[in-house]
């Protein structure tokens, strides 16, 4: 069964017992704390032609809207992706200062791992631009708490570089505008986490982790894409 909040817990500790509620016990113990991450980028060409998908498991709802013009983190009224056969939610490690709980810094295992190398993804991965006069686009997805942990090996740290892996490189990458934000959001460890944790239609305000201008033509190679925080690190636990 799952556990509630407000449940009581023994707890043993050098012979002598104590209760506690089950919230009290994950305080330290298991992380409290998801994350949704947004990506933007703003094209010069509104078709970027082959190649730029990011590899990434199956799992997850993904949210996303095209533009003619630079999309702003916290946009509203993006539209829910669910039934993608591909990959939705990218392949991504994370450089924290307290890997395996041992205060000493490096990158986790896989936070989502890549289920799907050599697939591409849907249009709305793949391109920045859709060829109809749309260079911008936006991608916002949950992380799961547990995703964390599991991947960093600690209930806590602070995360200052975020890595995806992309696949062939975009054909044409040129562009204006590259943003990854995040914004922390409670994970009680129940209900349906990476599919309905946030509602893409309200938006909501992001912190910049990343922002660049030159990153789109970077983009023209595939590989691993690391990006060092020069915002805002993310203080995560």
């Amino acid at each position: 069964m799952s556990n509630a909040q407000s449940d009581l817990l023994l707890v043993e500790r050098s012979n002598t017992v104590y209760k506690c509620t089950y919230e009290d016990f994950r305080k330290g113990a298991f992380a409290s704390k998801g994350i949704v991450l947004a990506v933007t980028r703003n094209w010069t060409n509104s078709y970027t032609g082959t190649g730029g998908q990011w590899y990434g498991s199956p799992s997850g709802t993904t949210w996303h809207q095209n533009s003619g013009s630079t999309i702003n983190l916290s946009t509203t009224g993006t539209v829910a992706n669910t039934s993608q056969s591909y990959a939705r939610r990218p392949a991504m490690q994370v450089y924290v200062d307290n890997l395996g709980g041992t205060g000493t810094s490096g990158w986790s295992d896989w936070v989502i791992n890549y289920m799907y190398w050599g697939a591409y993804d849907s249009n709305d991965w793949i391109n920045g631009g859709n060829g109809n006069g749309n260079t911008a686009m936006i991608n916002i997805w949950n992380i799961r708490a547990v995703e964390l942990q599991g991947a960093i090996r600690s209930p806590d740290a602070t995360i200052s570089k975020i890595r995806f892996y992309l696949g062939n490189g975009y054909q044409y990458a040129s562009g204006s505008d590259f943003k990854i934000g995040y914004k922390l959001i409670d994970d009680d460890g129940t209900g349906d986490f990476i599919n309905t944790k946030y509602e893409g239609s309200t938006g909501g305000y992001f912190t910049t982790f990343y922002s660049s201008s030159s990153v789109p033509s970077m983009l023209t190679s595939g590989g691993y894409k690391d990006f060092t925080a020069n915002q805002y690190n993310i203080s995560w636990t």
